[in-house]
């Protein structure tokens, strides 16, 4: 977590070598898990981000009702993209199914069969669009993430 020199607060996600992106705006950083975010006061965020988040941590319910949380009501925005397991009858679903046992210790913790616009959709945001799409692969050993959501929500 950074804080700008405006005063908001910025979350840079990622490899470390991404973080200098931010070195110009931001004066704080503090790392931690989304599921616990006990450091920050209820309705203090603005927007939080979330991109290929929730496939990877321990509980995605735990981090949306997090993000819930601490987002401002009327005026804070959740913005996310995730890739998410396919629908049924794509052949994606298969390959991801296969893949499962395996994938998160190749990839970080990375879960095909996450159901995260589902996750998000249940944790009761009042207003909540989600896009399906799929995702332009160029390597197949990437296929099994294909099946992707984008979206905003809010309180």
């Amino acid at each position: 977590m950074r804080r700008s020199r405006s005063g908001s607060k910025k979350v840079p996600r990622g490899k470390p070598q991404t973080v200098p992106k931010y070195e110009d705006n931001l004066t704080d950083y503090i790392c931690g898990k989304a599921e616990q975010m006990s450091q920050f006061a209820d309705d203090s965020f603005d927007a939080v981000v979330c991109t290929l988040v929730l496939c990877a941590v321990d509980n995605p319910e735990a981090v949306v009702k997090e993000i819930k949380r601490v987002l401002r009501p009327k005026v804070g925005v959740f913005y996310f993209a995730e890739h998410v397991f396919a629908r049924i009858g794509d052949g994606t679903r298969v390959i991801q199914k296969v893949a499962e046992p395996i994938w998160p210790t190749l990839f970080y913790g990375c879960h095909l069969m996450r159901e995260s616009g589902e996750v998000i959709r249940e944790a009761g945001f009042k207003v909540c669009k989600i896009t399906r799409f799929d995702l332009h692969i160029p390597s197949p050993i990437m296929y099994p993430l294909r099946s992707a959501i984008y979206g905003i929500a809010s309180k």
